[in-house]
């Protein structure tokens, strides 16, 4: 019996002349596996920060607004107000980001082996 090689072992993902484990667990025999191909597909996510921001400008220009209309005058209250809504509304709170995937194809179809938003790492592995 041949003695194993290791040729990848990093970020839960193994490589061996005779099987591929994945960081979940999964394992494939070596000798099963047909293709393998990287895709990605494209997310997004809250930035919190930026989300922050928005809501701060918007009841942050609400309240002051008021302040302003009940103490000085309606107008400049109104402007504050309306200043308020508005800034909230150009500040994009979104992220976009892409996620990498590996598949392993074998005779019973194509599975998703390893997911990671590192394109280096997957491209390494694959």
């Amino acid at each position: 019996m041949a003695k194993e090689v290791v040729f990848f072992n990093e970020g839960g993902v193994f490589v061996s002349n005779t099987k591929v484990v994945t960081p979940i667990g999964d394992s494939y025999s070596l000798s099963n596996i047909t293709s393998c191909k990287s895709r990605w597909t494209e997310h997004e996510r809250e930035n919190k920060k930026k989300s922050n921001l928005s809501t701060l400008l918007f009841w942050g220009g609400i309240i002051i607004g008021i302040i302003v209309a009940i103490f000085y005058k309606i107008f400049p209250g109104i402007i504050l107000i309306v200043a308020g809504i508005v800034a909230s509304f150009f500040i994009n709170d979104t992220v976009k980001y892409k996620v990498h995937h590996v598949y392993l194809g074998s005779a019973s179809g194509e599975n998703q082996a390893i997911e990671s938003e590192d394109e280096d790492f997957i491209q390494y592995s694959r």
